[in-house]
């Protein structure tokens, strides 16, 4: 199991003083679907299944997997005294799939309110979230200011002290600092997308 070999990894890690860097891309709520039995059966009988147009239990397991992993990673970090000074990024590449698949099968997803589904340039394809975890500078805050998955880099790279400059990204230092982007530190105004697919 991934989760498995990324704790083990950062226990690993804890014994140097040097930093690590850990890039872990979970695969969990992505196709071909499948989950742990016993959660399917748990989120199948949910009285609450559907409320939000969510409601295929299969996909919800997937995404209890996700949670797991996660907070298998958190644990271990808080275990081994890391994780106050981690960096933890969490993000998307897309949003979900809402047509039927080629069988007919319901969507598993839906991103109302947004319009659009995953390999579209609507919201629902492209809007995802992202989420920063800096508890030795950053105070917890919610940000508005689109952003790009091109300045995940550059971020790490001022955060770690070198320089942010590298091609097409742009750190969001000034936006972890000032979520409003009030002094207007953050420029990036146009994005472009190139789909050469579907």
């Amino acid at each position: 199991d991934l989760s498995v070999q990324a704790c083990r990894y950062i226990e690993r890690q804890a014994k140097s003083d040097k930093p690590f860097f850990l890039y872990f891309c979970q695969f969990a709520v992505h196709t071909p679907f499948g989950a742990k039995p016993d959660d399917i059966k748990h989120f199948a009988q949910k009285k609450t299944r559907g409320w939000n147009n969510h409601a295929n239990p299969t996909y919800a397991a997937m995404l209890r997997s996700l949670d797991d992993s996660i907070g298998a990673m958190l644990e271990t970090l808080e275990k081994t005294g890391q994780l106050d000074n981690t960096v933890i990024v969490f993000m998307s590449d897309n949003g979900g799939i809402e047509h039927p698949d080629k069988n007919g099968k319901p969507a598993v997803s839906c991103n109302a309110p947004l319009k659009g589904e995953k390999a579209l340039v609507y919201e629902g394809g492209i809007r995802v979230p992202l989420m920063v975890w800096y508890p030795k500078s950053v105070k917890p805050a919610l940000c508005d200011v689109p952003v790009d998955c091109n300045d995940i880099y550059p971020t790490l790279l001022q955060i770690a002290g070198e320089s942010a400059e590298s091609g097409d990204g742009q750190s969001l230092v000034p936006l972890l600092a000032d979520p409003e982007n009030s002094a207007k530190h953050y420029s990036r105004d146009t994005f472009f997308w190139h789909y050469p697919f579907y």
